[in-house]
C-alpha cells in the first residue's frame, strides 16, 4: 500500500500492512489515534486496539535500546551528563563495574564505549530471556494469538526494567 506520492516518478513507500500496523501500535494499543493515524486506519484497517506483531514489539524496543545506551555517550561527549551522574543509575553502575574490573588498566575515557556495548549486551539478553518466558507463558501459537494476547510479550524482566529505571 503507498502512502504517500511525494515525486512525479516515484511513488514512494509501498508498505506491506504488517509494516503499517507495527509503525501504528509499537507502543501497544492505540486508543485514540490522531487524524492522521485515524485516516490510515480507515483506509487500511489495522486493529489498532490490539498489540502488534512480534516483530513490531522488538523493534520498538530495539530503538529505545539504541537511544538509551546512546545518550550515555551522546551526554558525555556533549558535557551534558559526567560519569558520576550516569553511574548513579544502578544498572549503568554495574556495567561500569564489570567494564573496569575486565580492562583495570585502561583510561575510563576510552571505556565509555565498552560501557554501552557491554550494557546493550545486557538489555537484549536480558530483553531475549524474558520474552522467551513470555511467549511460553501465554501460549501463543499464531501471530493472532500475539495481537489478542492482552499484553506486550516482548520485554524487559521486572528486575532489569527497575535497574534501568533507577
Amino acid at each position: 500500500m503507498t502512502i504517500e506520492r511525494p515525486y512525479p516518478l516515484w511513488n514512494g513507500l509501498n508498505l506491506t500492512w504488517e509494516t503499517l500496523e507495527g509503525l501504528a501500535k509499537h507502543n501497544g494499543p492505540v486508543r485514540h489515534p490522531g487524524w492522521a493515524l485515524a485516516t490510515a486506519d480507515a483506509k487500511y484497517p489495522l486493529d489498532l486496539t490490539s498489540f502488534s506483531s512480534l516483530e513490531a514489539q522488538v523493534a520498538a524496543i530495539a530503538d529505545d535500546i539504541a537511544y538509551d545506551n546512546h545518550d550515555i555517550d551522546d551526554g558525555l561527549r556533549a558535557g551534558l551528563l559526567t560519569l558520576d551522574q550516569m553511574l548513579a543509575v544502578p544498572l549503568v553502575a554495574r556495567g561500569w563495574d564489570d567494564v573496569r574490573r575486565r580492562f583495570p588498566d585502561i583510561d575510563p575515557k576510552r571505556l565509555v564505549g565498552e560501557l554501552v556495548r557491554t550494557q546493550i549486551g545486557t538489555m537484549v539478553n536480558d530483553l531475549i530471556a524474558e520474552t522467551r518466558q513470555r511467549i511460553a507463558a501465554s501460549g501463543v501459537t499464531s501471530v493472532d494469538d500475539v495481537r489478542d494476547a492482552g499484553q506486550c510479550l516482548v520485554g524487559f524482566s521486572p528486575k532489569c526494567a527497575r535497574r534501568s529505571a533507577t
